[in-house]
């Protein structure tokens, strides 16, 4: 079992991909933490869908009502980016990730509000063991 066919599998439940489906290419690893408040070790990862956001919303996933009900698109650039990190809606550990994905992806992101002083939404309990 690998750490791809493990993510092949969750997005075969979670979006309806099939396991083997060429439109989702396979995951790229770039953390590895542990979230004490679930006790669980987790993976960040990415990886790209070769269609439309409106395709990905019309995929028949098993649990379609839970997972795709509040799925949104945003444009991944500094300016959207900088708007969703400070904006406070995202759960602690996810902000994080975001971060850190803006940052593989040489992506600047403004921390500030309105130029004003660093926003800190805290770590969530968050230990980060960075992957290579």
């Amino acid at each position: 079992m690998t750490i791809n066919r493990c993510f092949r599998r969750g997005a075969k439940e979670e979006l309806g991909i099939n396991v083997d489906d060429p439109i989702l290419s396979p995951m790229n690893v770039f953390q590895v933490f542990f979230v004490k408040s679930l006790f669980q070790v987790a993976l960040a990862g990415y990886s790209k869908f070769e269609g439309t956001f409106e395709e990905l919303r019309a995929l028949p996933a098993q649990d379609k009502p839970l997972e795709h009900e509040s799925m949104e698109s945003f444009e991944f650039g500094s300016k959207a980016m900088s708007k969703l990190l400070i904006g406070g809606e995202l759960i602690p550990f996810v902000r994080d990730i975001l971060i850190d994905f803006c940052k593989v992806k040489n992506i600047d992101v403004d921390m500030t509000e309105n130029g004003g002083e660093k926003v800190d939404h805290g770590s969530g309990g968050m230990t980060l063991l960075r992957a290579a």
